[in-house]
């Protein structure tokens, strides 16, 4: 009788830890609840202020865009300044804003991976009690634990409680492994808030040297209104050499004969009309692919049946050059359709051993995803077949497949997103980083001279 005692004693510890445990983490579910509805009021209230400023933005571009349609006089441009100025501001304000959104968002995700962290370390010495106290049940044998009982009835209550507690077990093992899952989510994603924060810190700091630009460009013109030294004539040519020397400057492509930054411009604006993709964030994916083929190299078909390819400046031979089911045979159909040499033809050589190149024109399309575009290329530029080789067709795909994936809603997540994605497809949380990095910084590099032309 005294040992049934003492094993009744151990189940009631048990389920009275399970209780407890219970409670605490319900107690902590709770909390996080109210702790979330504060958060989600706090994230709703930024969103707002920053809808408020986005909408101030494009009234202010709508005010410069008259301004510039007004006939060309002194007075004018320096309201356009004004104009730009304001818009710079606004635009320095709107990133204010995601910057404490962003470190909310951080402080936020190192609060949760902290709690994560504690729930996993309470878990852990829960499950080590009931470890314990399953032991030391364990130790008695099946039929010591009959005998102890004084009917069947008991028996198969107390087998019936030790089966449930070793459910428990099972159940605590299982949300361990949740909570260190969650875990290396929530650190994953911390990561990339960071990386974003420094680069709206970049984007901010090119923003305010905008103002100063335009700030001194006003000094002058005021300057030069009250000094009367110079015609207006005279500066108006200025400029527009200036804007000329802009437009020639060389914007290099992959694989196809290089063009000037005002062709480059104007095939990324008529691609936004149709996909609603910024300008300077396709002319900086476009730049981004170009690198990356200059530092990784062009290559050319050296074997039609098994898709082995060449590097043109190395003889480098590459087993895995084009896919040869997926890519190799669509990649012929196209280069029939243009009448080009499949031999002679350059196409992206893989990086290392793993995946295949095989990528087209300075848009870096596979063929097979080329496939899936060209139609729709054909509907906004008129070619037919499109050329992934050609500026005007390859700007296209771009700017279309951008827009799929979300990068039309020109906001700087959307973006990142999207060039991340552009890159690294599924893989694009971890791959897609550096690549999306670089290209946002480049993206705001580009909007510089786009701004500076403008105003010019």
């Amino acid at each position: 009788m005294g040992l049934f005692l003492k094993r009744f004693l151990n189940i009631f510890v048990i389920l009275t830890l399970c209780v407890l445990t219970f409670r605490a983490v319900s107690g902590q579910l709770v909390f996080a609840q109210v702790t979330n509805e504060q958060k989600l009021a706090e994230e709703r209230l930024l969103q707002r202020e920053l809808e408020k400023v986005l909408a101030e933005i494009e009234a202010q571009k709508a005010v410069l865009q008259g301004q510039r349609n007004q006939s060309a006089t002194i007075e004018r441009d320096i309201s356009i300044l004004d104009a730009q100025i304001r818009e710079a501001q606004l635009e320095l304000s709107a990133n204010g804003i995601r910057i404490r959104q962003l470190s909310d968002d951080i402080t936020v995700k190192s609060n949760t991976i902290s709690e994560l962290e504690d729930k996993m370390l309470r878990q852990k010495e829960s499950l080590g009690s009931l470890l314990r106290r399953m032991r030391e049940i364990d130790d008695y044998s099946t039929i010591e634990i009959f005998l102890t009982n004084q009917n069947l009835s008991e028996f198969f209550k107390e087998s019936d409680s030790l089966r449930s507690l070793k459910a428990s077990l099972h159940q605590d093992l299982e949300q361990i492994a949740e909570y260190q899952k969650i875990t290396t989510e929530q650190k994953v994603a911390l990561e990339m808030a960071r990386t974003q924060q420094e680069i709206v810190n970049s984007q901010i700091a090119t923003q305010k040297n905008k103002v100063e630009v335009s700030q001194n460009q006003k000094e002058v013109l005021l300057s030069e209104s009250r000094n009367q030294e110079k015609t207006y004539e005279q500066i108006v040519a200025e400029r527009e050499a200036r804007a000329a020397q802009i437009r020639s400057a060389l914007f290099s492509l992959r694989d196809t004969g290089d063009i000037n930054f005002g062709q480059a411009l104007d095939l990324a604006r008529i691609a936004e009309k149709g996909t609603g993709v910024r300008p300077a964030f396709l002319l900086a994916i476009i730049t981004q692919e170009s690198n990356l083929g200059q530092h990784v190299g062009s290559c050319v078909i050296a074997d039609l049946t098994s898709g082995a390819t060449k590097g043109v400046n190395t003889g480098k031979v590459f087993s895995n050059g084009i896919h040869p089911t997926r890519d190799l045979p669509t990649l012929q159909t196209v280069l029939a359709q243009l009448g080009r040499d499949p031999l002679e033809t350059r196409v992206s050589c893989p990086i290392g051993d793993v995946g295949y190149g095989g990528a087209m024109g300075p848009a870096q399309f596979i063929p097979s995803t080329w496939a899936m575009y060209s139609l729709r290329v054909s509907g906004v530029t008129g070619s037919n077949p499109a050329n992934p080789w050609s500026p005007r067709d390859s700007f296209a795909a771009s700017s279309l497949f951008l827009s799929d994936l979300g990068a039309s809603r020109r906001t700087y997540d959307a973006e990142w997103e999207a060039a991340a994605r552009y890159y690294a497809g599924g893989g694009w949380q971890t791959r897609g980083v550096n690549y999306a990095n670089s290209v946002l910084n480049i993206a705001a590099n580009i909007q510089a001279q786009i701004d500076s032309l403008d105003a010019l």
